[in-house]
């Protein structure tokens, strides 16, 4: 190996890196990266269609893998616009500003009147005609949505686990380094609701899991009656664990670190369950209530049509009975009616 590189080297060679291999060479580079990001933030709503269109030179499967492996996007469909202005947002608001201080230098109090007041709001360039129009790139930076309902059936676990092998009157020989002092070991009745309570914790907790699941889709897809079981459930497990908080707390001895920190967990993860609800809630309300208006609508359009059609009709019939009645009006001799002729 050292006389193959003492003769390399004097042929001439200045390093000891690897030389690039035989082989198609990589299309993705960081300016076409870096070009990709600026279109995407540009407009959310492109598609691999229209950055195709802007990079005719690059393959789509090229563009995708942008978009999705480097630039960690996907594609995200709602109806809702967020409250929180983004610097881009900012950006165009601070330009519209000084475009109107122009036009009213320009044009003074007639370029006042041609504005309209009213309540702060927000108004879309683009308006969608249906829900697949309104999907924008977005990172991937979603908490997940199921950590609760697991962390829950581990612990039911291990309150069962506790509560079985340091029941009254047993010999336990600390497992897996356990003190069981903190168990309760009190009255028998106490301790059967204290299993209980662990098994429908478990049992809830499994529940929660797979409603969870089922949001995850609805809420990807934006079907608001598949938000219900999600929030029935978040209502029953919420109520639950708070009862049985309560409950150990009361029982327990609070003495022990482990019922104190199992006190404060749970009471944060009590706040927490409250502020989705309301969350998915108010989403839920929204999209109901957008669905109805779109269900109006269009039972308005479908009203419209049918009376633009029937009117139509009504029309062309009105011109026929004109025309059939002024042909009846005349003699066969195309002389005007006697006076006592009427046309009904």
């Amino acid at each position: 190996m050292v006389r193959k590189w003492v003769r390399v080297f004097k042929d001439g060679r200045t390093n000891i890196h690897d030389e690039e291999r035989r082989g198609r060479p990589s299309v993705i580079t960081d300016d076409l990266i870096q070009k990709v990001d600026s279109k995407v933030k540009e407009n959310r709503r492109l598609t691999i269609s229209s950055l195709s269109e802007e990079f005719p030179v690059v393959p789509r499967s090229v563009l995708y893998e942008i978009v999705s492996d480097r630039l960690n996007c996907r594609k995200l469909c709602s109806r809702w616009v967020p409250k929180m202005s983004t610097e881009e947002h900012k950006t165009k608001r601070l330009g519209s500003a000084l475009s109107f201080l122009e036009r009213y230098s320009n044009k003074g109090y007639d370029f006042l009147s041609q504005i309209v007041t009213g309540d702060e709001t927000w108004v879309a360039y683009v308006t969608p005609e249906w829900k697949q129009q309104s999907m924008e790139c977005g990172g991937i930076h979603h908490p997940p949505k199921k950590v609760q309902s697991i962390f829950t059936q581990i612990l039911a676990v291990f309150d069962l686990y506790v509560l079985i092998e340091a029941s009254p009157g047993s010999t336990h020989y600390r497992y897996f380094g356990i003190n069981f002092l903190f168990v309760y070991s009190g009255n028998k009745h106490i301790r059967n609701l204290l299993i209980l309570c662990s098994v429908v914790s478990f049992f809830l907790a499994i529940y929660m899991l797979v409603v969870s699941v089922i949001l995850m889709r609805a809420l990807r897809k934006e079907v608001e009656q598949k938000f219900k079981p999600w929030l029935i459930a978040a209502v029953i497990f919420t109520t639950w664990s708070f009862c049985s908080i309560f409950f150990r707390s009361i029982v327990n001895d609070l003495y022990y670190g482990y019922h104190q920190a199992m006190l404060i967990i749970w009471t944060l993860l009590l706040f927490s369950n409250v502020f989705f609800i309301l969350v998915v809630l108010s989403n839920y309300q929204e999209l109901a209530d957008i669905t109805r208006l779109e269900d109006m609508a269009r039972l308005k359009t479908g009203t419209m049509s049918s009376l633009n059609t029937t009117s139509h009709s009504l029309s062309h019939y009105s011109v026929n009975m004109l025309g059939g009645a002024q042909s009846r009006a005349s003699t066969p001799h195309g002389n005007p009616p006697p006076s006592n002729f009427a046309v009904v």
